[in-house]
């Protein structure tokens, strides 16, 4: 009985339509700005969270058995933890909006994002170029 495994208390993470990429827009409370397709329940996420799906084959595993997102997959996103070096995350930039793995380095332009697939390029931004920045910190899978 999935009651007795947990009794704890659920939050609603809004899942948001990503159907012409990911969103460009977000509100003040860092949300993207655009049609919430519904409100899932998730056991309890920290900071200000949203969900979006993966937009595009940017983030599939080069290899067999290597990890990665497969396109419509659901990816929660936080913006704590902050994310570190090596984690995946959902980038908000002046010149871009993705979800990419994320490299902090010590040069004008400190971030750098790498797609796990080796078609998309790798990008550097430059700190002043960087709006927010959103940990994933869930994934949902279909099994």
């Amino acid at each position: 009985n999935a009651g007795q495994l947990f009794s704890g208390k659920l939050c609603a993470v809004p899942l948001f339509s990503t159907n012409s990429g990911y969103h460009s827009a977000f509100d003040s409370a860092g949300q993207p700005a655009g049609k919430m397709e519904l409100n899932l329940q998730l056991l309890p996420v920290p900071g200000k969270s949203f969900a979006l799906r993966v937009a595009d084959d940017s983030m599939q595993a080069a290899q067999p058995g290597q990890e990665g997102f497969k396109p419509g997959e659901i990816v929660v996103f936080s913006d704590k933890p902050a994310a570190q070096s090596g984690d995946f995350a959902l980038v908000h930039a002046r010149s871009v909006t993705t979800f990419r793995r994320v490299f902090f380095e010590h040069q004008p332009d400190g971030l750098r994002i790498v797609a796990l697939n080796p078609a998309y390029p790798e990008q550097r931004l430059g700190s002043a170029d960087v709006l927010r920045i959103w940990k994933a910190v869930r994934r949902l899978q279909e099994f």
